[in-house]
């Protein structure tokens, strides 16, 4: 059974599909983005040294529409009152957030909400927040459904270790809650950080891990009742 959601989602262009760093993107939306390479996805083993990735950004500069955007210690705390607005409105629980420069990880509890709204609405509110024109966040989100305690523990540590891996400061937020009997205090695991990530490896690689099942469709006549345009062609066989 899914407990909860780690999301993962980016800011606008500094994480591309052909990065080399890997990406959970499958398809280049622009053209002109193909000369830099294709689809690379995933996490890729070895990670690219900084000369590569360097060069990779120097060429991919003049192939976007706007500047890339990137995440500082100014506008980070306004990220995350964004956040927190979502996290109260919809009375969510969220168990770890890391802003980092140029992507964002969240783990939410399960709730009433598809993963995928709710990062909408955390990009919406964050982008609010921040009071740019434009939307700072790239297109879609990458997720992994965590199904026991054990892998949630795992998936706290690694994202909290994030920032400290990127030479950042470590994050607190108020808006976050760990799990009962499992404070900030507790020491971080190597083991368990070093299993969570194989977890997210394997999956993102080879497609495993847990879906949530595909909702019974409800027909054409039931919606149009309803007046809801939800589905506008004809219903699938099967459907009730």
């Amino acid at each position: 059974m899914i407990i909860a959601y780690h999301a993962i989602f980016t800011t606008y262009g500094t994480w591309l599909p052909n990065d080399p760093r890997g990406s959970y993107s499958k398809v280049i939306y622009g053209e002109e983005l193909r000369s830099l390479g294709q689809v690379k996805y995933g996490r890729q083993d070895p990670q690219p040294d900084r000369g590569s990735l360097r060069r990779f950004w120097t060429a991919a500069a003049p192939q976007l529409s706007r500047p890339p955007y990137f995440i500082n210690s100014a506008t980070r705390p306004v990220i995350a009152r964004g956040f927190a607005q979502v996290k109260r409105r919809l009375d969510l629980t969220v168990r770890a957030c890391s802003i980092m420069n140029d992507h964002v990880h969240m783990i939410v509890a399960r709730s009433r909400y598809r993963i995928e709204y709710l990062v909408n609405q955390f990009k919406g509110a964050a982008t609010k927040q921040l009071k740019v024109k434009r939307t700072p966040w790239a297109r879609g989100r990458w997720k992994v459904y965590i199904n026991d305690q054990e892998t949630l523990i795992a998936a706290i540590e690694y994202v909290e270790a994030n920032p400290v891996c990127a030479g950042l400061s470590p994050q607190h937020w108020d808006f976050v809650a760990r799990p009962p009997g499992n404070s900030r205090q507790s020491p971080p695991t190597i083991m368990r950080r070093a299993t969570y990530r194989s977890i997210v490896r394997r999956s993102s690689r080879h497609g495993t891990g847990p879906r949530l099942p595909r909702r019974r469709c409800r027909g054409r006549e039931w919606h149009e009742a309803r007046g809801c345009q939800r589905r506008t062609g004809p219903a699938r066989p099967g459907c009730t």
